[in-house]
């Protein structure tokens, strides 16, 4: 029972740690594509 347990909490923490992580991600990329936009308006 007890090892079922810690399968599924082990399991969905997994789960929302890669979550987590593609969502911080996604968002430093989107973050980097805004900052390099406004070097480029910058510089010409």
């Amino acid at each position: 029972m007890t090892e079922v347990g810690l399968a599924e909490y082990f399991g969905g923490e997994a789960i929302g740690i890669i979550a987590t992580l593609f969502v911080i991600l996604y968002f430093s990329r989107k973050q980097m594509e805004t900052v390099s936009r406004y070097r480029n308006q910058d510089s010409q």
